[in-house]
Protein backbone atom coordinates (compact mmCIF):
# COMPACT_ATOMS: atom_id res chain seq x y z
CA UNK A 1 0.00 0.00 0.00
CA UNK A 2 1.09 3.48 -0.66
CA UNK A 3 1.46 6.12 1.97
CA UNK A 4 -1.56 7.96 0.57
CA UNK A 5 -3.75 4.87 0.96
CA UNK A 6 -2.69 4.41 4.58
CA UNK A 7 -3.50 8.04 5.38
CA UNK A 8 -6.94 7.63 3.77
CA UNK A 9 -7.62 4.73 6.15
CA UNK A 10 -6.08 6.17 9.33
CA UNK A 11 -7.64 9.65 9.25
CA UNK A 12 -11.32 8.52 9.11
CA UNK A 13 -10.60 5.86 11.74
CA UNK A 14 -9.03 8.49 14.03
CA UNK A 15 -12.01 10.83 13.55
CA UNK A 16 -14.41 7.96 14.28
CA UNK A 17 -12.55 7.11 17.51
CA UNK A 18 -12.64 10.76 18.63
CA UNK A 19 -16.39 10.96 17.98
CA UNK A 20 -16.92 7.70 19.87
CA UNK A 21 -14.96 8.94 22.89
CA UNK A 22 -16.80 12.27 22.85
CA UNK A 23 -20.22 10.61 22.72
CA UNK A 24 -19.25 8.22 25.53
CA UNK A 25 -18.21 11.13 27.75
CA UNK A 26 -21.43 12.98 26.93
CA UNK A 27 -23.54 9.89 27.64
CA UNK A 28 -21.85 9.28 31.01
CA UNK A 29 -22.29 12.89 32.09
CA UNK A 30 -25.99 12.98 31.17
CA UNK A 31 -27.01 9.54 32.44
CA UNK A 32 -27.54 9.11 36.19
CA UNK A 33 -26.12 6.05 37.90
CA UNK A 34 -28.67 6.27 40.74
CA UNK A 35 -31.97 4.46 40.09
CA UNK A 36 -35.01 6.75 39.98
CA UNK A 37 -36.66 5.00 42.94
CA UNK A 38 -33.60 5.56 45.11
CA UNK A 39 -33.26 9.14 43.89
CA UNK A 40 -36.80 9.85 45.14
CA UNK A 41 -36.04 8.27 48.54
CA UNK A 42 -32.90 10.35 49.13
CA UNK A 43 -33.82 13.41 51.15
CA UNK A 44 -31.56 15.84 52.99
CA UNK A 45 -31.42 15.75 56.79
CA UNK A 46 -33.34 18.49 58.54
CA UNK A 47 -30.66 20.74 60.10
CA UNK A 48 -32.76 21.62 63.14
CA UNK A 49 -32.02 19.36 66.09
CA UNK A 50 -33.67 19.17 69.48
CA UNK A 51 -31.08 21.04 71.56
CA UNK A 52 -32.69 20.03 74.86
CA UNK A 53 -32.19 16.34 74.08
CA UNK A 54 -28.58 16.92 73.04
CA UNK A 55 -27.93 18.77 76.31
CA UNK A 56 -29.52 15.93 78.28
CA UNK A 57 -27.28 13.43 76.49
CA UNK A 58 -24.18 15.49 77.26
CA UNK A 59 -25.08 15.85 80.94
CA UNK A 60 -26.12 12.28 81.66
CA UNK A 61 -24.27 10.21 84.17
CA UNK A 62 -21.44 8.06 82.88
CA UNK A 63 -21.89 4.39 83.56
CA UNK A 64 -18.95 2.03 83.53
CA UNK A 65 -20.06 -1.41 82.36
CA UNK A 66 -18.85 -4.47 84.23
CA UNK A 67 -17.91 -7.24 81.86
CA UNK A 68 -17.12 -9.87 84.46
CA UNK A 69 -19.61 -12.68 84.46
CA UNK A 70 -20.44 -14.54 87.65
CA UNK A 71 -19.08 -18.04 87.33
CA UNK A 72 -20.77 -20.75 89.28
CA UNK A 73 -18.36 -23.31 90.68
CA UNK A 74 -19.26 -26.91 90.07
CA UNK A 75 -20.35 -28.53 93.29
CA UNK A 76 -18.41 -31.56 94.32
CA UNK A 77 -20.78 -34.33 95.31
Amino acid sequence: MKRKDIILLVVPFFILVLIWIGLSIYHNSVTSTIPEVLNIQITPINPTFDEKTILNLKNREKVTPVFEAQQSSPSAE
